[in-house]
């Protein structure tokens, strides 16, 4: 028996700027297949109920369904309609230094990772006030992590150039970060993390499989050894698809 999601909301699109029709129906319909509405192997209605629910032409609904077609998120089915598919897991950022680095590990064992750029550079802005941070070098890398072939983010790192001296490229492809450090005598003994939110550019979108323009979670961390010297300084950008947050409240807090 067929599931179907039958929906009385009606979400007609507007003139925005520089936003195309499909492209506004596509990133509702996305958001809302995230959202579990319709849930993986529902149906979603017909090209009809959608143009009209919308306010649109078909032409605009096949074009979205197109692009989420692209994306993995639907399937068409001759003769049965556009089922949603299973999708990546989203995954939970903790909170806690303990789970961040539980949480990494699992990240590295699951996903394949390529080596975009390798280069040493000055400080960037907002290492300058890192204790020897204004004159130093750092070893910045960027690398893309996947999973079965479709892209989940972006971390871009920067290792004191002492420690990134003592691993190559090669080794960054197919080694955690973490384990190389180690492996240089060092390691993670305290860290600060942020968590704000950007939009995609155009260097970006396009390895993230995303649009110019798509929401990101950004993620900003700093890694520091037992002296309180920095070690690691790390920028994720991810689909908030992919990933999310979660804190514990304790009682006392509330």
């Amino acid at each position: 028996m067929t599931e179907r999601v039958e929906s009385d909301m009606k979400s007609h699109v507007r003139r925005v700027p520089g936003v195309s029709f499909h492209r506004q129906v596509y990133m509702l319909l996305k958001e809302e297949i995230n959202q579990g509405v319709p849930a993986a192997g529902f149906s979603l209605p017909s090209e009809d109920e959608l143009a009209a629910r919308f306010g649109v032409a078909r032409v605009t609904i096949r074009t979205a369904l197109a692009a989420l077609e692209t994306d993995g998120l639907i399937e068409r089915r001759q003769g049965k309609g556009t089922f949603v598919r299973a999708t990546v897991t989203v995954a939970p950022l903790q909170s806690s230094m303990a789970d961040l680095l539980v949480h990494m590990r699992d990240v590295s064992s699951h996903t394949e990772v390529a080596v975009l750029e390798f280069e040493y550079v000055g400080p960037p802005a907002q290492l300058r006030s890192e204790r020897g941070g204004e004159n130093a070098l750092f070893q910045r890398a960027v690398r893309l992590r996947s999973h079965a072939g479709k892209p989940l983010f972006q971390i871009t790192t920067f290792v004191p150039e002492h420690l990134g001296r003592t691993y190559s490229r090669e080794e960054l492809a197919g080694t955690p970060l973490l384990d190389l450090l180690k492996r240089a005598h060092t390691g993670y003994y305290s860290g600060k993390q942020i968590v704000s939110a950007t939009v995609a550019d155009l260097i970006v979108a396009p390895r993230l499989g995303l649009a110019v323009g798509d929401p990101l979670l950004v993620v900003k961390r700093r890694y520091y050894d037992k002296k309180g010297d920095l070690v690691e300084y790390l920028e994720m950008l991810a689909s908030p698809s992919v990933f999310e947050l979660h804190m514990s409240i304790e009682p006392s807090e509330l």
